[in-house]
């Protein structure tokens, strides 16, 4: 996450990709300076067809039912009863504070150059809702336009809600019943089950999830067209965000976010 501040006469430039979800405060210094996109004082200029998924897409579209969010975030579902239901592009709220540090950067080990990754040899990931065996080009240098996982996801347990800012989704549904949910920009929403020998497919960008609704494990092959894996989950967007600017964009009392599960949980018992 970059948090940096604007003056008067900047430009500034967001990736047309969705690796880089952004949002902006104006702080009182600035008010004067503020570019409103409905008025005459400046300009946003958008990529139109160049853009892979074609529009804008907010947080708020991602109508979730409370019941899944609970499970997801750790909390009632009561909690999520007065989130606004209509999209919220310009919200007022209070001047946020001081920005925080920036965080230490990480580092990338990776393995031997080969053709061959036997990937059930591989030391699964292991989650209370099911486990998770990842091959990306991390793993195996070779696979630089192709990243694959073997996922199984528990009776009742949920892969979490996230999306994939730089590529495209294939599914192959091995053995179980599974009910995945599609996320797009203006509120559009789409909801199928899945069955042994079903495809599913979710474009880039994208926010999803998939419920096992079945009484045994959902088992899926996933392949995604890019070598870099790259998932960023709704509550690591959560996490990321302060309450302050979280209460103001959904309309709700800070504290609703004290008690959210916020770290990154991908398979949620």
């Amino acid at each position: 996450m970059i948090v940096s501040t604007a003056g008067g006469g900047e430009h500034r430039f967001y990736s047309k990709h969705p690796d880089m979800p952004h949002v902006g405060n104006a702080v009182p210094a600035q008010w004067k300076d503020l570019v409103d996109v409905r008025g005459d004082d400046g300009w946003v200029v958008a990529p139109g067809t160049e853009t892979p998924w074609g529009c804008w897409q907010l947080v708020g579209d991602w109508h979730t039912p409370p019941e899944v969010l609970a499970k997801y975030f750790g909390v009632p579902a009561a909690t999520f009863a007065n989130f606004p239901k209509r999209e919220v592009y310009i919200s007022k709220g209070p001047v946020p504070p001081p920005l925080p540090a920036n965080p230490a950067p990480g580092s990338l080990d990776k393995g031997p150059l080969t053709h061959r990754y036997q990937l059930l040899a591989q030391r699964p990931s292991v989650y209370p809702g099911g486990t998770n065996r990842l091959v990306s080009q991390q793993q195996f240098p070779i696979s630089a336009t192709v990243t694959g996982a073997l996922m199984q996801i528990k009776p009742g347990a949920l892969r979490e809600p996230h999306w994939h800012p730089n590529a495209d989704e294939w599914q192959y549904y091995i053995s179980g019943r599974a009910r995945m949910t599609v996320f797009g920009s203006h509120g559009r929403v789409r909801t199928d089950e899945f069955n042994a020998g079903d495809v599913g497919y979710v474009p880039q960008g994208y926010g999803h999830y998939i419920e096992n609704i079945g009484n045994d494990d959902v088992e899926l092959l996933i392949a995604l067209n890019n070598g870099s894996y790259e998932s960023i989950s709704l509550a690591d967007w959560i996490g990321a965000n302060p309450h302050l600017l979280l209460a103001t964009n959904f309309e709700v009392p800070e504290n609703t976010f004290k008690d959210f599960q916020t770290r990154n949980r991908f398979l949620v018992g």
